[in-house]
């Protein structure tokens, strides 16, 4: 009995402890990138605002093997839709929300475990050249394995990283052609 006492004292007292240490972590990770491209407004704000364009700068050649997904909705702007499923079963939606003129591009991601994120696009005319600001929120939620995790892991700078290369390969394919 003194065992199972003190196994319930424990178990309680750890889990306790990981509430209070998780109420030290965000429960939002926030991730931000920006480049300049030397191109019009325009052409660049058409590689983002369609979807199909993606696959052109946003996603390795590795993923594009991996990922089977699948365009919906509108070609263009809001209510465009990609979705696609992950070798772990994971089903993901991508959906752009809102658009303003060729300036704004928000969108929405989700997936089946849970994961939530709001992405924005702000695309600047800049002395002849076009400047893309690329951030995303994403809402951790209240777990608190998931909020210390991810910011023991430093996942801001990881995906951040990503992200720079995605927009670098989107500067580098606009300028080309």
């Amino acid at each position: 009995m003194k065992f199972f006492r003190n196994l319930l004292l424990g178990s309680g007292s750890m889990m306790l402890l990981l509430f209070i240490v998780s109420s030290f972590f965000p429960s939002d990770l926030v991730v931000q990138r920006e480049i300049t491209i030397n191109a019009t407004k325009a052409e660049v704000y058409q590689e983002i605002a369609i979807l199909r364009n993606w696959t052109h700068w946003a996603l390795s050649e590795d993923e594009i093997k991996q990922v089977q997904g699948q365009f919906e909705g509108n070609i263009e702007g809001t209510g465009a839709t990609y979705s696609w499923y992950l070798e772990d079963g994971v089903q993901n939606q991508m959906e752009i929300t809102k658009t303003e003129g060729d300036s704004l591009i928000e969108m929405t991601t989700k997936t089946s475990a849970g994961y939530l994120a709001t992405t924005t696009f702000i695309v600047k005319d800049v002395n002849g050249k076009t400047k893309v600001t690329w951030n995303e929120i994403s809402d951790l939620g209240w777990n608190p394995v998931n909020k210390i995790l991810i910011g023991l892991v430093d996942a801001e700078s990881q995906i951040g990283e990503k992200y720079q290369l995605a927009l670098e390969t989107l500067k580098n394919y606009i300028e080309k052609e």
